[in-house]
């Protein structure tokens, strides 16, 4: 075995390494309903904008059935009134009370006036993250005023602008397509909010969140070995 080949084979088992190594967090495939503490790497929860106050009660039974009969799984606070945080996990696209819609596998929340819905993510990792999420409106009628929509890291207001905003209502269900920003620092213990608020009214402010997803971002020395491979490869071209 020649040194050229030698090095090919410890580059890629590196490189390989390295990617195996980089996480990916999804706030709807990663959603659980069985417990909401404090100690939760995702929470659910209601309140003011930091929301320390967490959902205490697992009750979608009000909510069923849904088309094809299947209640939600998810989170309110026992008195069968929003604040709410539900997953659709019938499978299929559904919805409820013929203009509440949401699709296959998405969670869906419903802010009251005064009363954000937050769903919180603690980081585990020191490092930089991409962050990506999509706000639906999650009823197809052109009443209320909407709702606005942040993700902030550690309560800061306003913190990612790229991600924060306002959704109209309007009929069609309409969505702000996929955000994302790039390159987020963390460390252990920060905390990323995803955060939906109601309008003034707090008329039909139902919304989906599609694509809520956190992705770690490789290491500059992973960068420099996947550079390193490519190198690799086409000397080995060049020289063949």
């Amino acid at each position: 075995m020649n040194k050229l080949m030698l090095m090919m084979i410890v580059v890629a088992i590196c490189v390989a390494g390295s990617a195996q190594a980089l996480l990916v967090w999804d706030a709807a495939d990663d959603f659980h309903a069985a417990t909401n503490a404090s100690t939760d790497m995702w929470q659910y929860r209601a309140g003011a904008r930091d929301a320390d106050t967490l959902f205490t009660f697992q009750d979608t039974s009000w909510w069923s059935p849904w088309s094809g009969g299947v209640a939600p799984e998810g989170w309110n606070n026992g008195d069968d009134t929003t604040p709410m945080c539900v997953k659709n996990t019938s499978g299929a696209d559904t919805n409820w009370n013929s203009n509440v819609y949401v699709l296959a596998g998405d969670i869906l929340v419903a802010p009251s006036v005064g009363n954000l819905n937050v769903i919180s993510w603690t980081s585990p990792i020191t490092g930089v993250v991409d962050i990506s999420w999509e706000v639906i409106r999650g009823q197809d009628n052109a009443n209320g005023d909407g709702v606005e929509y942040y993700v902030d890291l550690n309560n800061a207001a306003g913190n990612i602008a790229a991600l924060s905003g306002v959704l109209a209502q309007a009929t069609g269900l309409p969505t702000t397509g996929v955000l994302t920003q790039t390159g987020v620092a963390v460390n252990i213990g920060d905390e990323i909010l995803f955060i939906i608020a109601s309008g003034a009214s707090g008329a039909a402010d139902i919304t989906s969140l599609g694509n809520a997803t956190i992705t770690e971002v490789p290491e500059p020395a992973t960068m420099a070995l996947l550079g390193l491979g490519s190198l690799v490869m086409l000397r080995r071209k060049k020289s063949s």
